[in-house]
């Protein structure tokens, strides 16, 4: 048996006050990728029910990142976050038809601002796609061609068009935090934008 997930780190949003975990018979490892904190649990040989348990107490700080009306996307970006401009498996950020399709959104003849483009991506997955309630696997030619998708569809196709335009992001995801039991997994996306 082998699980996989994503860890809350520490950052300008949130603060990991205490984490617990109850591996079980689970052979548990950590690694840092990137700027993503991986978890992974695994055994081998195991019959019936095992259980493993992680929590976390997280202190968490609103903060409001205003986008400079009028930014010009960059040219360049610091190394670390060349990851976050290429295509990848999953996010056809060079694909014909992503780039068709943000060329209809936001025509070249005009100078495209950060604020702009981000702003007419998100309307647009949000007024033009339809919404499924779908676990599985989404890409974004996928999700495009179809014109619904689950927020991991919606999400891949997000950060592959602002990838097209030269805007650093990625996808990430944990839970939507509720009273009781029920857990809600749900992913969005980070852009890399302004230093933030």
């Amino acid at each position: 048996i082998g699980i996989k997930t994503f860890l809350p780190r520490s950052d300008a949003r949130q603060t990991i006050l205490e984490e617990q975990q109850a591996p079980g018979v689970f052979l548990q490892n950590q690694l840092n990728e990137g700027l993503n904190r991986i978890a992974s649990w695994e055994a081998a040989g195991v019959n019936g029910r095992q259980d493993l348990r992680y929590t976390v107490m997280v202190q968490a700080k609103q903060v409001r990142y205003e986008l400079p009306v009028g930014m010009s996307i960059p040219d360049r970006y610091p190394g670390q976050l060349q990851q976050y401009l290429q295509a990848e498996e999953g996010i056809q950020a060079n694909d014909p038809l992503i780039i068709a399709r943000l060329n209809k959104l936001l025509p070249q003849e005009q100078e495209r601002t950060v604020s702009e483009s981000l702003t007419a991506i998100h309307r647009h997955l949000q007024d033009d796609f339809t919404n499924r309630n779908f676990s599985g696997y989404t890409d974004a030619l996928t999700a495009l061609k179809l014109g619904e998708a689950s927020c991991n569809g919606k999400g891949r196709l997000f950060v592959a068009m602002a990838r097209q335009l030269n805007i650093p992001a990625r996808l990430v995801g944990g839970f939507i935090m509720s009273r009781g039991s029920k857990r809600t997994t749900h992913q969005w996306i980070e852009a890399y934008v302004n230093g933030h």
